[in-house]
């Protein structure tokens, strides 16, 4: 793995990595899914922001004096949602 890639990308990939290695090797016939988005952006349930739409929110409403230099792909939760209900059909 690239010494470059950011520490919390990188923990996703590690992550999965040792999910499947154990499906292969302990999983006795186990299943496994993954879904790892980047970044979930869309509507929130409660008053409890991740700090990604803090960031967004405070780029929005001003509270944020500044444009951060976000680099990474996004995905709508509703989306994420959808594909995890899919995974469990499958």
């Amino acid at each position: 793995m690239a010494a470059d890639i950011a520490p919390y990308q990188r923990s996703k990939t590690l992550a999965e990595r040792a999910a499947w290695d154990f499906v292969a090797g302990e999983g006795r016939g186990l299943e496994l899914a993954t879904v790892n988005p980047t970044a979930v952006l869309g509507p929130v349930l409660g008053p409890d922001y991740s700090p990604s739409l803090s960031s967004i929110a405070g780029m929005l409403d001003g509270s944020l004096p500044a444009l951060l230099k976000f680099a990474t792909g996004y995905v709508d939760v509703r989306d994420v949602a959808s594909l995890h209900l899919l995974t469990l059909k499958a």
